[in-house]
């Protein structure tokens, strides 16, 4: 009936109106999230290369821990002279020691690269989080828009109901109107009629009277 369908038209419009704003939000929360996923490319690369170069440094530092325990051997041989040792016992040894060098140098170098990325990936990791705060601060409900936007569907064709229905109403009220106005316009020409018809009479009254005199003179 029509009090249902008003109710389904306010309904409408007010799930509408929340709607638009929700898709503002959405529009606003989609740009952040772009921006989010851009700054990602970057820092997903350099996460990789960050992986790759701990898992060269782990690999490193167990190199170099097993050069300097075969170093040690040399130092708790008991040589008088280990520096210039000769015999095959400390021969890896020996070499040990060039190793510990080689290797320090090469974790020096991995560091090294390893502090750069991490400096370069900071500010990247800060702006991500400042664009998901941002993004917690619209308040965006991605549920609550499905919802709505659902709703807002259901209700669309009631809403056009009502609208017609109050359309036709408004049409009926201004034919009821013009009805109305055109018989007030006839009864007051009747009521005119009426009063010029008297008048005419009373004039013919007058002229027979007129003639009548006229004829007595005569």
């Amino acid at each position: 009936n029509k009090d249902e369908l008003q109710q389904a038209s306010e309904q409408y419009q007010e799930c509408l109106e929340e709607l638009n704003k929700l898709d503002a939000k959405a529009e606003q929360w989609r740009e952040l999230q772009n921006q989010i996923i851009e700054i990602e490319k970057i820092t997903d690369k350099t996460g990789d290369t960050l992986h790759e170069l701990r898992k060269k440094l782990d690999t490193y530092s167990v190199k170099l821990q097993s050069q300097k325990d075969k170093l040690a051997i040399l130092q708790d041989s008991g040589c008088p002279n280990p520096d210039n040792a000769t015999c095959k016992f400390l021969a890896d040894a020996m070499q040990a020691k060039q190793m510990v060098v080689q290797i320090a140098n090469e974790i020096t170098e991995i560091e090294a690269q390893l502090y750069d990325i991490e400096v370069e990936r900071k500010p990247l990791i800060e702006q991500i989080k400042t664009l998901f705060d941002q993004q917690i601060a619209l308040g965006y409900n991605s549920e609550r828009h499905t919802t709505i936007k659902r709703k807002t569907e259901s209700l669309h064709l009631q809403a056009e109901q009502y609208t017609s229905l109050s359309g036709k109403e408004e049409l009926l009220q201004n034919l009821i109107e013009q009805r109305q106005g055109l018989t007030d316009r006839i009864n007051a020409n009747l009521e005119q009629q009426e009063v010029i018809s008297q008048q005419i009479a009373e004039i013919n009254k007058e002229t027979e009277k007129l003639a009548t005199l006229k004829k007595l003179i005569e």
